[in-house]
């Protein structure tokens, strides 16, 4: 085992098992021999203990009389000082794995990194003359997804889901003045306000990639209070994501299933990454990415063009004794004057000699 201060420990997977099977052989004295087993090999004993192991991790939140005390191992005998945990659940795993793990999912959610058809062009040339699966009529990318006609009535499903959500969470807040329905659609769907139905995309983009507006928070300042206004923005982002992924990504990857089995696009097709077009599709698709390659080009060239330059004076410079033209007046007088005392000190060098 490793000291009481030791980071090896949070390396391991499910350390407070093992460490519980451990403190049980040590405190009992037990003398055990390990044999490894080959699983789903259809041995007995080790099938049984994967049912008892089962039952366990099943019953462990209800059973108060379990098997592994948390508190009790914190307080005696757990080698760390602490439980690393995230959202009140104990971390029993490799620490900076799990943190891995989270910050991907948050990373996919606040970047265009939804398996719409536009990125899925990026790795394979399959899906260059698909369309958007839901209206068939434009191509899908992450600005249409959010107000594609197909999909309008699932979005409207996933708000009204949210708004019932937060409106259940304020219940459990003593505000000043109740919240209706319409403050909220309007706080939280700022398009919803008639003054500004331009919103609606950029809008459903901001809640989509786990962004709100400012001017959210402000509205939701005003109707409740600083405190639980900074608690709601969290429960928004959680809410909307739910729906949306119930509501409106799962019926249009049914729908994307069904047109790719129509376009004879199966799994195999799927795996294949197709290099052929690639660099001329995220050109197209891309033309920022153009531009920024475009831009390095070109610097790079007169990096080049400048570093031949100074070779071409430095040898000038050597050979000849000519000042580059490029030098400055201030450089050009201070070698003149340098030259004339060099003269002055050779003509007095001859009249001494």
């Amino acid at each position: 085992m490793v000291s009481r201060h030791g980071r090896k420990f949070l390396k391991l997977n499910n350390y407070i098992i093992l460490f519980a099977i451990y403190d049980i052989i040590t405190s009992k004295r037990l003398d055990i021999e390990i044999h490894k087993v080959k699983g789903h090999s259809g041995y007995h004993w080790n099938d049984m203990a994967d049912a008892i192991a089962k039952i366990g991790r099943e019953t462990a939140v209800i059973n108060s009389n379990r098997l592994v005390d948390l508190q009790f191992i914190c307080s005696y005998s757990f080698p760390l000082l602490f439980l690393p945990v995230w959202h009140s659940i104990e971390i029993d795993r490799h620490v900076r794995q799990f943190c891995r793990i989270v910050l991907e999912s948050l990373e996919e959610s606040s970047n265009n990194l939804l398996p719409t058809v536009d990125n899925l062009r990026k790795r394979n040339d399959i899906y260059d003359d698909v369309p958007c699966p839901a209206c068939r009529d434009h191509e899908e990318t992450l600005n249409h997804l959010v107000i594609c006609a197909g999909l309008e009535q699932a979005f409207l499903t996933a708000e009204k889901e949210t708004i019932d959500k937060i409106r259940k969470y304020l219940k459990r807040f003593k505000c000043k003045k109740s919240v209706t329905i319409n403050e909220l659609y309007i706080s939280i769907f700022e398009y919803r306000d008639p003054a500004f139905p331009e919103l609606k995309q950029r809008n459903r983009q901001e809640l989509l990639r786990g962004l709100i507006s400012h001017t959210i928070v402000k509205k939701l300042r005003k109707l409740t209070s600083k405190r639980i206004a900074s608690r709601l923005s969290l429960k928004i982002i959680k809410y909307f994501h739910e729906a949306f992924r119930e509501h409106v990504w799962k019926p249009r990857c049914k729908i994307m299933n069904e047109l790719e089995e129509s376009l004879h696009i199966t799994p195999q097709d799927k795996c294949k990454t197709s290099r052929t077009h690639k660099e001329d599709v995220e050109t197209q698709r891309d033309p920022y990415r153009y531009t920024l390659t475009a831009f390095r080009e070109q610097k790079t060239s007169k990096y080049n063009e400048g570093l031949r330059r100074c070779k071409d004076h430095l040898y000038r410079l050597v050979i000849t004794g000519l000042l580059p033209p490029w030098k400055s007046r201030k450089i050009s007088i201070q070698h003149k004057n340098n030259n004339n005392n060099n003269n002055n000190n050779k003509n007095y060098d001859k009249v001494a000699a």
